[in-house]
This record gives C-alpha cells, sequence and structure tokens, in this order.
C-alpha cells in the first residue's frame, strides 16, 4: 500500500466499549484498534485507552515523515 493511502489512516481508531461501560462513574473498559496497523488492545481505563493511543500516534508520526511531499 503506497504510504499515502496508509498515512490518510494515521491517528484513526476504533473503539469498543464494553457493555458496563459507565462514563459518569469514570468506569471505562473495552477495545481499541489502531486503523493503520491493525493492532489491538484491550483496556481497563481512561489510561490504558489513552497510553496505546500515545504510543500508535508516536509510530503515525514516523510513517508521515517519510511520505513524500508530493504525489
Amino acid at each position: 500500500m503506497p504510504l499515502s493511502r496508509l498515512s490518510s489512516f494515521a491517528g484513526a481508531f476504533v473503539i469498543q466499549l464494553h457493555g458496563d461501560t459507565d462514563l459518569s462513574e469514570r468506569r471505562l473498559a473495552g477495545r481499541v484498534e489502531h486503523v493503520r496497523t491493525g493492532d489491538a488492545a484491550l483496556f481497563g481505563s481512561l489510561e490504558d485507552l489513552l497510553r496505546f493511543m500515545d504510543a500508535c500516534i508516536a509510530l503515525d508520526r514516523d510513517v508521515s515523515r517519510c511520505q513524500p511531499v508530493s504525489e
């Protein structure tokens, strides 16, 4: 897949929340998938979710640096 196509998914995530998630009680759990890489993780807290997303966003930055300026 060309880098331009890959970078269009940079920063894209699919988040699935468990049925017992209750944001008003700060109870958050589910599964998150990074669209560009397909990497996925289960999370049991907002901190876990953000940690996974932060790592993936760092990878997205590296890919976008490799992308040609024009096509």
